[in-house]
């Protein structure tokens, strides 16, 4: 499936967010996608009950990252302010993101394949030297329900440094 990786050149400052999130533990790598779609009602039902505005871009946080396993923690979410009369409930949690330094590249192509980019991360990484949590953060611009041409999909990936020098 094509699909292309953009690196970009100096550290960037990820978003921050507030948002709703759907947590997934022990996911295969190659099965985030198909974990997104199988739980993406969860956060849609609750902005609809609730008559929520979305401020942002739906988004995953990898919050833990078994490369010997190839498996993955992550947040689904999407951000909305929190600041008003609403509740977690069920398997919607609330979230703050935090801003942080970062590498970031742009991802054009099929979402099951965007970890493609972490990888291309890492390796950028390692060349300049810089430690990072290696725990990704992926913002879509894309619906795949209602774009179907996968190819110009759009992520933005960004990889958390530590310890910057």
């Amino acid at each position: 499936s094509a699909y292309s990786v953009k690196l970009e050149d100096s550290l960037k400052m990820s978003p921050a967010f507030d948002c709703i999130c759907h947590h997934s533990e022990a996911i295969p790598v190659q099965s985030k996608a198909m974990e997104m779609v199988q739980t993406i009602g969860y956060l849609e039902e609750y902005v609809l009950d609730h008559q929520l505005k979305l401020t942002g871009n739906p988004f995953v946080k990898i919050t833990a990252w078994d490369r010997q396993n190839d498996k993955v923690d992550f947040d689904f979410c999407f951000p909305v302010n929190l600041a008003q009369d609403i509740r977690p409930e069920g398997k919607v949690e609330f979230r703050q993101v935090p801003s942080s330094l970062s590498l970031q590249a742009v991802f054009h192509g099929n979402y099951r394949i965007s970890d493609l980019a972490w990888y291309d991360l890492m390796a950028q990484a390692r060349a300049q030297n810089l430690k990072t949590s290696a725990l990704p953060l992926e913002i879509f611009y894309n619906n795949p329900k209602t774009d179907i041409h996968a190819p110009q999909w759009r992520a933005d990936v960004f990889l958390p440094v530590i310890d910057q020098p």
